[in-house]
């Protein structure tokens, strides 16, 4: 059970309440980018499961120039430096294939940490060709909603991928299949029960108010109660 969080607060909470790594990012409003160092500096010294570091310089597609490249080397080299546990990046073609030079390059930079494919995998043209280009690439994990805009609606993709990557093979490593996007506690056994996936990820989220009296705005954090609930659902099908 992997929590994506964006700040101090909701990590802490995700920890305490049973998730079994984080995925560290900022703005979760804009699927996320890549966090600020002191935020991952106080964290990393508070909470004992795994830190993933999203890499991704910006909002918008997943076809970065050379500048943005060399922003994200040097962000991986950073967290890497402070031992971040993974980092979460991925980059396509302009047709929307994955960039194969790229990708091992930023892979390159991260060894020997581990990396995931992240959705960017659900925007490529064609999936299981993407599946056999990020295997080859050596990425561990990939993140995905089954190419739409939910994992309960990507159902059959995310079948098809767990199938052909739970097949031993001597000349390659699968990576795993992460299930991501509107998982939550009332559509969870649904989702393992048709995929029998081994990783998941959630915000968990819930808007909360603000306790400030001059600021009304909602925030939005974890919510214990979810997590420990779709963490329990998990232990039922031997996930956890």
């Amino acid at each position: 059970m992997e929590i994506c969080v964006d700040n101090i607060e909701s990590a802490l909470i995700a920890y305490k309440n049973g998730a079994s790594r984080i995925e560290l990012c900022s703005a979760l409003e804009l699927d996320g980018l890549t966090p600020n160092i002191g935020m991952f500096k106080i964290i990393k010294s508070l909470i004992k499961i795994p830190i993933f570091i999203m890499i991704r310089p910006r909002e918008g597609n997943f076809c970065y120039n050379q500048l943005e490249i060399e922003s994200m080397k040097e962000d991986i080299k950073i967290f890497k430096e402070m031992y971040a546990d993974g980092f979460v990046f991925g980059v396509l073609t302009k047709n929307l294939e994955v960039d194969m030079e790229i990708n091992k390059t930023l892979i390159n930079v991260c060894h020997p940490v581990s990396a995931t494919f992240h959705r960017a995998f659900d925007v490529v043209k064609n999936p299981l060709q993407a599946l056999d280009s990020i295997a080859l690439l050596g990425f561990d994990r990939i993140l995905t909603s089954g190419c739409y805009d939910t994992a309960l609606q990507g159902n059959n993709l995310l079948t098809e991928l767990i199938q052909k990557t739970s097949q031993t093979s001597d000349n390659i490593k699968w990576p795993i299949i992460v299930l991501a996007s509107g998982i939550d506690r009332n559509n969870l056994a649904k989702i393992l029960t048709a995929t029998k996936c081994q990783e998941l990820h959630s915000s968990c989220r819930v808007k909360k108010l603000s306790e400030k009296k001059e600021n009304f705005d909602h925030y939005s954090l974890p919510d214990a109660s979810i997590i420990t609930k779709m963490i329990d659902i998990a232990k039922e099908f031997n996930l956890l």
